[in-house]
Formats: C-alpha cells, sequence, structure tokens
C-alpha cells in the first residue's frame, strides 16, 4: 500500500510551496484537500492556487486541464487502495476481502470524491486500471474464468460505490440509510421488512453485504 501523504494545506504567499517545489502529485494532493473541505464543487483552479501559493496559471505547468487535474486526484485515491501488493502472495478471498475494505475506507476517507468514481472511467486512471487488474488477477489464479473474473471485479465496484452513494444521501438528509417511506403501512411483510433494517448501521450493512459476496463466490465456483 502507497504511503499516504498529509493533506495539509499551505498558506499561499511566502507560505506556499513556491512553483519550484510543485509537482503534478502535490497539486492533486492539495487538489484532493479543497475537495474534501469544500466539496468537487467547491475546487477552482483559483483557490486552488492561491493554496499553493502560486497563481493559477502555474498549475497549467503540472495540469492540462481542470479535467487532468481530477484525473490526477483519481490517480491519487487508487493508489491508496490496498490491494496490488496482495496479489501474488495471499489467496483469492483474502484480496478480495482486504482490497473491498480498503477501497471502501478510500470512499469513507474522501466522501466527496464518489462522483469521481462514478464519473470517470478507470481506464483514464493507470492507477485505477492497475487496482482492477489485480482483483482480476487474484480471481483468474483461483481458477474463475475471464469473463466471470471481469464480472466479479465489477460486481465489487457496483457494491462499493454503490454503498458510497447510499451513505452520501443519508448524510446529506442528516440520518442513517433507510429505504422505508415513512407513510408505509407497518403490517405483514413490511413491518417485518422495517424491522429488519432498524438495527443496521451503515458498516453493518457493508460488512453484511461483503460476507454475502464472499459466500455466494464460494459456492458459485466451489472456491475454497
Amino acid at each position: 500500500m502507497v504511503e499516504q501523504v498529509p493533506l495539509a494545506s499551505n498558506g499561499a504567499g511566502s507560505n506556499g510551496p513556491g512553483r519550484s517545489q510543485l509537482s503534478r502529485e502535490r497539486v492533486a494532493l492539495e487538489a484532493l484537500a479543497i475537495i474534501d473541505r469544500d466539496g468537487l464543487s467547491g475546487l477552482s483552479m483559483r483557490k486552488l492556487g492561491t493554496a499553493l501559493g502560486v497563481e493559477a496559471m502555474s498549475i497549467y505547468h503540472y495540469v492540462s486541464s481542470k479535467d487532468d487535474l481530477l484525473d490526477a486526484v483519481l490517480d491519487l485515491l487508487y493508489r491508496q487502495v490496498e490491494i496490488i501488493d496482495l496479489v501474488e502472495h495471499d489467496a483469492w478471498e483474502s484480496v478480495f476481502v482486504r482490497g473491498v475494505r480498503s477501497f471502501n475506507q478510500v470512499l469513507l476517507d474522501h466522501p466527496h470524491t464518489v462522483a469521481l468514481f462514478v464519473g470517470r472511467p478507470a481506464s483514464k486512471s493507470r492507477e485505477g486500471f492497475d487496482t482492477f487488474l489485480s482483483g482480476y488477477t487474484a480471481m483468474r489464479r483461483a481458477g474463475i474464468s475471464p469473463a466471470d473474473a471481469h464480472c466479479i471485479v465489477n460486481l465489487a465496484v457496483a457494491f462499493l460505490v454503490g454503498n458510497a452513494v447510499l451513505r452520501a444521501g443519508a448524510a446529506e438528509s442528516g440520518r442513517s440509510v433507510d429505504l422505508v417511506p415513512a407513510d408505509l403501512p407497518t403490517d405483514g411483510s413490511i413491518a417485518e421488512f422495517v424491522l429488519s433494517g432498524r438495527e443496521l448501521t451503515d458498516d453493518v450493512l457493508f460488512e453484511r453485504g461483503l460476507t454475502i459476496l464472499v459466500q455466494g463466490l464460494r459456492s458459485n465456483y466451489g472456491l475454497a
């Protein structure tokens, strides 16, 4: 797992790093810090330049556009997912579970970036491609066919991003994830459905969902 660089924001002017100390990664780190604080809509080249202590135009020496800047941020996030180093030494289940949990932690740490994962194909990011290729490789080493291994990787991503979107919506409304309309009558199967979810926190929903995925893979493919 790549060691994370602290995301402390620098002030403008003489307190900033100065152009000679900038790099694509440094620019992306500061952009991520702004996104974490102000959301995606709060990121602008002018604000980023102020945080870095340089003119906004200087940033274009390291990223070609704001779109390219978001790609650089996505690269940083994918590098925080712990999976690539596991493939050669760990069994498929360890790779799958630890990789999914690590990816989930990235989404928890940076909730404002969920839209980046939804709206930008992983193929635009070498780090993203390598992350998914590692999951695919682990499945292939377990004896799963190429097509099914590809489907499993996509299923894992859909599970992760879907959970993140639900959490983001719940956080926006100030409540935990709840899919039950308030005006439904609570009788029969409806009452059972409502009661079954009362004690399920976001974390419990995630872990139980992950367990079900793993159990399904074991059963469907006869994996040890």
